[in-house]
């Protein structure tokens, strides 16, 4: 059978990356369709966004179907990492040209889950990586007191192989009276080490990143 295609326009490049480092990041997205599709049919979804090309593809797998309502299904899709990087790289460069022009650090919005080690079920976001700094979500509660602006953290991202250690400082944060509208704060790292910012880098460009599920850690040591 051949593959069922799709097309996702996105505004952005940056709500591109957004979008395809969540889905990625967790192994998968939820679909609503209008009739059943069997399991194991698999998509080829090709990804748009501000004339760039060329597009992003990515393959995915239908892993379940369930039916919602009389006329909808609900497809989990199980998603796999692109093979061919030309359209990821060409999304990135656009990012990388618009930071330049403005001479601000690229920030990317790599999306994943975050697990702080001290209390686990604090439900948290990655929201963006710079080589300078980060950018967290924090839904659905207040950001904890050991947060406070000035506090000293370590980001810890696993790769391939191996894992990359951030000292970070917690650099602002921003309470939301709105349900819909998350806590957010932005830290930025301690004098990283050449090695670091070189695997940095990397990870910026998307490379070296271990097969999903993406989760990051955070830990409070004693002393740094």
């Amino acid at each position: 059978m051949e593959p069922i295609r799709l097309r996702v326009n996105y505004r952005t490049p940056q709500g591109l990356i957004s979008q395809l480092t969540r889905g990625v990041g967790k192994g998968g997205v939820q679909l609503e369709a209008a009739r059943p599709v069997a399991e194991g049919t698999t998509f080829i979804i090709e990804l748009a966004a501000n004339e760039v090309e060329p597009l992003v593809k990515v393959s995915g797998t239908v892993v379940s179907v369930n039916q919602v309502a009389p006329d909808r299904w609900l497809l989990r899709i199980r998603y796999a990492p692109p093979d061919d990087r030309a359209g990821i790289d060409a999304m990135l460069d656009r990012i990388f040209d618009d930071a330049a022009m403005n001479r601000a650090n690229h920030r990317i919005p790599l999306q994943l889950r975050v697990v702080d080690q001290e209390r686990p079920h604090s439900p948290i976001r990655l929201r963006d990586l710079s080589i300078g700094g980060l950018g967290l979500d924090f839904a659905g509660e207040a950001i904890p007191e050991a947060y406070g602006i000035g506090a000293h953290f370590v980001f810890q991202l696993r790769k391939a192989h191996g894992s990359l250690l951030l000292h970070s400082e917690v650099s602002w944060r921003m309470d939301s009276d709105d349900q819909s509208i998350p806590h957010r704060l932005g830290a930025h790292f301690n004098a990283p080490s050449q090695e670091v910012s070189a695997a940095l880098e990397r990870i910026l460009r998307l490379e070296g990143l271990p097969a999903p599920p993406w989760v990051a850690r955070i830990s409070f040591p004693k002393s740094l």
